[in-house]
């Protein structure tokens, strides 16, 4: 059997690598390690650790206190990152020789993590090289660590030609999309509306709100601003907290405020419940990621505001708007019902959906045989 480890440290990349890891442990020919770090071990950030252990065994959990959000306190994280996760990685590699790493995107830890196995000489899988985000500094982690990679799975066409101008090989690069977008075809939540709104105490209509760290803005004015515009709204707020990027801090403690005691805050959610709480929404407004690959499937209105995303894809089916103007327009597209306009809703995202688990299991077929 062909070890294949996994490794995660956020939300962001767990949802994405779930589909992968189950059809590795479905098949006989492969036995996987999972290793779970990162934000999934803050009770700041939900604890989604919680989520992993019902989902699959894990094969490690390795803390790194990712407590504080200054530009020093990441640089030590990535320090601590490397110290513990070459420490276990030599070890478990001696008791069972790991085949292959799979790493998804860009955060700080994955690139600290990816410099380990590049020294540890381990052979690396990276998934969504290749994408573009001008708008934070993960875009020059996400470079490197395609640099330091042997193998490249980008989300789309535009990513794989972006790692050809990088200078990776084409017969190292497998387009495998995004493997979360598979179950959005044709989604259906689990529970009615009438049910989820009453499990999780919500209004009929709300919006679903999730603002992340702007890492390459010095001035934190756009924080001020872009609460200021979600006040604009005539819905209940619901919001997801922000990622682990630096000043995160500053967004919660805005969060946390007397001025925003009324918004429904929400730490972490398994992924299913998640979904099902984008599909409800009356539509979604922030700088996720999840907001340009996912929601847009779901068929819910999307606003994109800021330039965290920039340089991503943007679906017809997305509106941007900067953090100055986001009340204006929330109270337009409100009035103006804008939104439901039925073909604005229907226009396709420019993020395909491939048949990700069967690419991977013959890129593993294809790379390590049995």
């Amino acid at each position: 059997m062909k070890n294949i480890c996994f490794i995660t440290t956020s939300r962001a990349d767990y949802g994405l690598l779930k589909p992968l890891i189950k059809v590795v442990d479905d098949n006989i020919n492969y036995n996987y390690f999972l290793i779970v770090s990162g934000s999934h071990l803050s009770h700041k950030f939900g604890y989604s650790c919680n989520e992993i252990d019902n989902d699959f065994k894990i094969t490690k959990k390795i803390n790194i206190n990712m407590d504080s959000d200054t530009n020093t306190s990441m640089c030590k994280y990535m320090g601590m990152t490397q110290i513990l996760f070459s420490e276990y990685l030599e070890e478990l590699n001696n008791n069972s020789k790991i085949d292959l790493v799979v790493l998804l995107g860009d955060r700080f830890e994955m690139l600290s993590i990816s410099q380990v196995c590049f020294i540890l000489k381990l052979k690396v899988c990276h998934l969504a090289g290749g994408d573009i985000t001008e708008g934070a500094i993960d875009n020059v982690f996400r470079n490197s660590i395609t640099l330091l990679s042997d193998y490249h799975m980008p989300t789309c066409e535009k990513s794989k030609l972006n790692l050809l101008k990088l200078g990776v090989l084409e017969d190292k690069i497998y387009l495998l999309g995004n493997p979360g977008l598979q179950e959005l075809k044709n989604y259906k939540p689990n529970l009615t509306k009438k049910d989820f709104i009453k499990k999780f105490n919500l209004d009929n209509d709300y919006i679903l709100v999730i603002i992340h760290p702007e890492t390459m803005i010095v001035n934190n004015d756009y924080i001020k601003l872009f609460f200021d515009g979600i006040k604009k709204s005539k819905f209940q707020k619901v919001f997801i907290k922000s990622n682990c990027d630096p000043k995160y801090n500053l967004i919660l403690d805005e969060l946390e405020s007397d001025n925003c005691k009324s918004f429904i805050k929400i730490d972490n959610l398994p992924r299913d419940e998640y979904l099902s709480l984008a599909f409800y929404s009356n539509y979604y407004v922030g700088n996720s990621s999840s907001g340009l690959y996912e929601i847009p499937y779901l068929k819910v209105p999307i606003i994109n505001v800021g330039n965290r995303q920039k340089g991503r894809y943007i679906s017809e089916n997305i509106t941007n708007s900067n953090y100055e103007e986001l009340g204006e327009k929330i109270v337009k597209i409100e009035e103006d019902s804008f939104f439901n306009n039925k073909s604005f809703l229907n226009m396709s995202s420019l993020y395909k959906i491939y048949n990700s688990t069967t690419i991977f299991i013959d890129f593993l077929k294809n790379e390590f045989k049995v």
